[in-house]
């Protein structure tokens, strides 16, 4: 499984990187968002290194926010939102990626 990465120096010599595990996502919606601005999220893949910071996160909400993916009902396009905290969904909106971490149970 992929893991994601956090490095409050953006994987700089002798800063430290730290492992967003699972338990890190499993808290409500609103406080992980808040966890997560200013981290910078790593990911590896065979050689290559990714790194991006997050300046702007939003977090949906499953009841009552028409706005979250999830709001309406399972499709085979959102289910991966009714999985696990942790789990990644990517989406393509006006020609741009957006990729939503799901947290607590949807």
């Amino acid at each position: 499984m992929d893991r994601w990465f956090s490095s409050g120096g953006a994987g700089r010599k002798g800063t430290a990187v730290t492992v967003l595990n699972l338990s890190f996502f499993s808290g409500s919606t609103v406080e992980v968002a808040r966890k997560l601005i200013g981290k910078v999220l790593c990911r590896r893949s065979g050689n290559l290194l990714m790194k991006c910071r997050l300046v702007e996160v939003e977090a949906y909400l499953a009841e009552g926010d028409a706005a979250c993916h999830a709001a309406k009902r399972k499709t085979p396009r959102n289910e991966v939102m009714f999985g696990p905290a942790g789990l990644v969904y990517v989406y393509s909106i006006h020609a741009r990626y957006c990729m939503n971490f799901v947290t607590e149970k949807a």
